[in-house]
């Protein structure tokens, strides 16, 4: 279960990299 909100950041955070350089991630946490 810990594990899996790591993961699920991760994958959120690949999609949002490309995004990242115009504007920061959203406060998904």
């Amino acid at each position: 279960m810990y594990y899996h909100i790591k993961i699920r950041k991760n994958v959120s955070w690949q999609p949002s990299a490309r995004g990242i350089s115009q504007r920061p991630p959203p406060p998904g946490r």
